[in-house]
């Protein structure tokens, strides 16, 4: 049997060398955080910076999305980052140093920012059909990828029932209080019945995914979230240069309760992650924008490669392949 193929020293170097040179402060921190110990705290303070007085973040903090006006999707891509600093969401690390909980963010750390963040939510919910709209109506005002473009967006998006919503409830049992326990009950329930009415898109999979991180969900639902999963993974790398949901994209270590059914097709993209690399050390999107937005889309590709670099680096240490 062959070795498996790994990330070699040289080209190890060569990420985190881009991280150091192109990637945005928060990214670079966060690789610190992962691979160098740097202190959590450290990270929290600069995502800070991208939270707005209403307690909603942006600054593009989804790159995707240029509006200095606070969005659901940016909140929820913060409240993310607080969970990985937090250790809710922290994946296993093969052969790195286990720094023990005295660097991670504790819930009661920064409480305010992220109060600041559930205090938004709930005063961006709509009462009425229990969502989120997940971006704001003044988006269109700023640059923006296509389908990020707000005309229609909650037809199109299938009324936010899914994404974000099913994301979004799940920060509300990790961070919320007492008093939010009816209304999250009720919405967690409703996104439980939407999924069972119908198979969830790519984009509202992975909130359910991330949502069944966060909260004990029935059976019927997480069966229904890794059959949903295991139809809508795309298993063939010629494939994979395309906008496509490939295994890695939501089984980021031996631990996932994925893995299992996918070996060999995570085996193959753990392969393909290592031969993408690009000479300069990073992974870029698969996506572009730059026929909507030409001068917007280069800072934002910039962005994406940082994010991109960060998690390719992250899963392959998981799987044990640097």
């Amino acid at each position: 049997m062959m070795s498996p193929k790994k990330l070699s020293s040289d080209r190890q170097a060569q990420a985190r060398g881009y991280m150091q040179r192109r990637a945005r402060v928060l990214e670079w921190l966060l690789y610190r955080y992962h691979f160098d110990g740097l202190d959590a705290a450290t990270v929290a303070r600069e995502l800070a910076d991208y939270q707005n007085a209403d307690g909603g973040f942006a600054y593009g903090l989804e790159s995707d999305l240029r509006t200095p006006h606070s969005s659901a999707i940016a909140t929820a891509h913060a409240l993310q980052i607080f969970r990985e600093l937090s250790g809710c969401s922290r994946e296993p690390a093969r052969g790195g140093n286990d720094r023990g909980d005295r660097s991670r963010v504790q819930a009661s750390d920064y409480g305010e920012t992220i109060q600041r963040a559930m205090s938004y939510l709930r005063e961006t919910l709509d009462r009425g059909n229990l969502v989120w709209p997940i971006i704001p109506p003044t988006a269109n005002q700023a640059p923006h990828a296509p389908w990020w473009t707000t005309k229609d967006l909650a037809k199109s998006w299938n009324g936010f029932r899914g994404n974000p919503t099913a994301e979004l409830v799940g920060y509300f049992f990790v961070f919320g209080t007492a008093d939010d326990e009816p209304l999250r009950q009720e919405i967690l329930q409703r996104v439980i019945d939407y999924l069972d009415a119908r198979a969830p898109d790519m984009h509202e999979l992975l909130c359910y995914v991330r949502l069944a991180e966060m909260v004990d969900l029935p059976l019927s639902a997480q069966q229904k979230i890794k059959q949903s999963f295991l139809e809508m993974v795309e298993p063939d790398p010629l494939q994979w240069a395309q906008y496509r949901l490939q295994p890695l994209t939501v089984v980021k270590s031996p631990s996932s309760p994925y893995y299992d059914a996918l070996r060999e097709a995570v085996d193959a993209n753990l392969d393909y992650l290592i031969a993408t690399q690009q000479d300069d050390g990073s992974w870029q999107p698969t996506w572009s924008w730059a026929a909507s937005f030409p001068g917007a889309w280069p800072l934002a590709q910039r962005e994406w490669s940082g994010v991109l670099t960060l998690d390719a680096l992250k899963v392959l240490r998981a799987f044990g392949r640097m």
